[in-house]
């Protein structure tokens, strides 16, 4: 497994050494995808399995050492495929010490997308995942742009296979298309965490998360042009904010990641999930 750990230090340029040379991405380039909620739910804490978390979740978790390697989806507008299929399924398959990692962003998206590449819902991912299971990157022939070819019978069966070491369930722990989850939303965000569970989320793109680079790690824009909404995984949190694992490429952030100001969070985030592992 790749080691992807972050340490917070790390997600600023050393003192003394030019981050001139780390070139930031074009991220206009980039798709987003993910679908504004149209079911409202308050916050819900999720359940965890010890008292302590939910009474007082740790200063920081980090939870980055078992993410798999940064994706990239191009200009695919599938950031929702990504982000439960390639982000959360490769995560707790490293988590759980499993063989295989990888798994196909577009066998997800491509059921999903209504055949058009104007995104999706993130429900219906976890509700696909959880039901079908997800096929592996390698078997899934289609690779990772091609979002209007259906998986084939075989891509299917292989899918079932892999169901016993993916998700039985999921948990909505909020949902509002008018985002302003407030602080209790970051305090449900950080028991998930604490808990060892990675959390979807969805929010809008300003400036501000496009500029995140190893100069500028923390995005606390929430008031600029929304450019789109888009999907991430989160995997961990200190005082500054939430860390986030993105699929732009290492170009993006730091590597792939990227740290959303606790302002921005509580502002901006429309929609969190959580999934219950099969083991």
């Amino acid at each position: 497994m790749k080691n992807t750990r972050l340490t917070w230090s790390g997600l600023i340029c050393l003192a003394g050494l030019s981050c001139a040379g780390l070139a930031m991405a074009d991220n206009a380039r980039h798709g987003m995808g993910a679908m504004l909620p149209k079911l409202r739910q308050p916050v819900t804490m999720p359940e965890v399995s010890a008292a302590n978390i939910a009474s007082a979740p740790p200063s920081s978790v980090d939870l980055s050492p078992w993410a798999v390697e940064i994706g990239d989806q191009g200009a695919v507008n599938s950031c929702v495929g990504w982000t439960v299929a390639h982000d959360l399924a490769g995560w707790y398959a490293n988590f759980n010490g499993e063989s295989v990692n990888l798994f196909a962003p577009m066998y997800v998206y491509s059921q999903i997308n209504g055949s058009v590449d104007k995104g999706a819902n993130p429900l219906d991912a976890f509700r696909l995942s959880v039901e079908q299971g997800i096929d592996t990157e390698e078997d899934y022939f289609q690779g990772n742009y091609d979002w209007n070819d259906l998986p084939t019978d075989d891509e299917r069966a292989n899918a079932a296979r892999f169901k016993p070491q993916l998700f039985k369930d999921y948990t909505v722990l909020f949902s509002d298309g008018n985002a302003n989850g407030g602080s209790a939303l970051s305090k449900a965000l950080k028991v998930a965490l604490a808990n060892y569970q990675p959390v979807a989320i969805i929010l809008p793109i300003r400036p501000g998360f496009n500029n995140i680079s190893p100069s500028n790690p923390i995005d606390r824009d929430d008031s600029g042009t929304i450019r789109g909404y888009h999907a991430v995984l989160a995997v961990g949190y200190n005082a500054d904010g939430l860390l986030i694992q993105n699929h732009w490429g290492t170009e993006w952030g730091n590597d792939g990641y990227g740290i959303l100001a606790w302002s921005v969070v509580e502002h901006d985030v429309n929609q969190a999930i959580v999934a219950t592992a099969n083991h």
